[in-house]
């Protein structure tokens, strides 16, 4: 039974449970609220918003608000609870209940004419149609949803779906449309939303680098991160994932291959915790393309081996084909070196490491990664903090890693940590 479709009774007892819960833990959200479930929801998600690994940690009854609100006619509630919850809708492990509850915040904003989120949820669903290959229609929702927000003169709901577009425009034959988009954003005079301007010089330096046109690129990418310095342009969470993306870029312009793997597993990283599973699959075949340019054939393996796994069952056909192409065109040779670990030509990979991590040190490595200090990780073990210290160093030099964050990207890329 989908969590959006639970029984009357199993919907009292879990929000009765939920509430008690926040009351303990959330003294401050939870004040001098209406003592209801869609009232509790709303103020933990108003409170936590762009805050996923918080909102993931009350999904079930939050999504179960949201359910009720839509079947109570409350497009107003549904809309408000949406504003905080549409960056879930594509970490759901349930295409069909993502788009669901797209679907009911779009007609809720119909219903109480609120054009601005309606712009903005037509892109999230565009970009749920994007990842699962749905290209027609993802076009489709994506042009509406462009086009109100351009009337509206606030495109600001527009530059996240554009970079699912930017990835796969060449399937659609549409990447000069998408080029031309993003000189109009930067050449609008009454645009002045940070986070377009920003993803729009970022468009512009992605398909310059392509062509060839590394000055270009290198300018754009130099100039896009700033918009994103001014106060309120974006989450601070999403901002920072951006810069990663930035700096890998400009890291890609220069040919510095070291600069743009550190770069890039710190994205992805930060992608685990943030985005949806499609956007990981982007910067893998983004990593792995410029591994197989750069001729270090046991990274592109790495990322494309990770790749395969995760787009198993996502159903989108061009990263389904991207994981085939390199799985092909790199040699039998080659593979078989690399699954031996025999690789070590080229800059130090962590597919030739040895990264198989003692179970103590696996645990240790899943703490660092939910979050725990070294402080933290060594009370749950009942251990020194040197002796955690001593740990991480270990943990480090066997993946390749100077620090906590390319340590799990690293664990992540090659599987030792889910």
């Amino acid at each position: 039974m989908s969590r959006a479709t639970k029984t009357h009774a199993e919907r009292s007892c879990l929000f009765a449970a939920a509430m008690e819960r926040l009351e303990q833990f959330e003294p401050m959200a939870m004040h001098a609220v209406a003592h209801d479930a869609q009232s509790y929801a709303l103020a933990y998600v108003e409170h936590y918003q762009g805050n996923v690994p918080q909102l993931e940690r009350e999904r079930e009854f939050l999504l179960a608000a949201l359910a009720q609100a839509w079947e109570q006619e409350k497009y107003t509630t549904v809309v408000r609870l949406m504003i905080g919850l549409a960056y879930l809708a594509g970490r759901l492990g349930n295409d069909a209940e993502g788009q669901r509850i797209l679907l009911w915040s779009i007609e809720a904003c119909r219903r109480t004419h609120d054009r601005y989120h309606l712009a903005t949820f037509l892109n999230r669903l565009s970009g749920l149609l994007w990842s699962h290959g749905k290209y027609v229609n993802a076009w489709q929702v994506w042009e509406e949803g462009r086009t109100i927000a351009v009337e509206l003169g606030h495109p600001a709901c527009l530059w996240e779906p554009l970079f699912s577009l930017v990835y796969i425009a060449d399937i659609l034959g549409a990447n000069k449309q998408v080029q031309r988009f993003a000189d109009t954003l930067l050449h609008a005079e009454a645009i002045d939303d940070a986070s377009s301007i920003a993803a729009a010089l970022f468009i512009r330096a992605f398909f310059a680098r392509f062509a060839g046109d590394k000055d270009r690129a290198y300018n754009d990418l130099s100039s896009c991160v700033q918009p994103l310095s001014l106060k309120g342009a974006s989450q601070p969470e999403y901002r920072q994932f951006f810069e990663l993306e930035v700096q890998t870029e400009l890291a890609r312009v220069e040919g510095n291959y070291t600069r743009s793997q550190e770069c890039a597993e710190s994205a992805i990283s930060l992608a685990q915790t943030f985005c949806d599973p499609y956007t990981i699959a982007i910067l893998l075949i983004d990593h792995a393309f410029f591994a197989y340019q750069q001729g270090v054939l046991s990274e592109a393996y790495a990322s494309i081996q990770y790749l395969a796994k995760l787009t198993r069952y996502m159903g989108a056909p061009h990263l389904h084909n991207a994981t085939l192409f390199y799985l092909q065109h790199l040699p039998e040779a080659t593979r078989f070196s690399i699954q031996r670990g025999e690789v070590k030509s080229g800059p130090k990979s962590i597919s030739s490491a040895p990264h198989v991590l003692s179970p103590r040190e696996l645990e240790i490595l899943q703490l660092v990664a939910a979050g725990l200090s070294n402080q933290e990780i060594a009370a749950r073990l009942v251990i020194t903090s040197g002796t955690t210290k001593k740990h991480l160093e270990h943990i480090y030099a066997k993946l390749d890693a100077r620090s906590r964050t390319q340590a799990i990207a690293r664990a992540r890329v090659i599987g030792v940590l889910a």
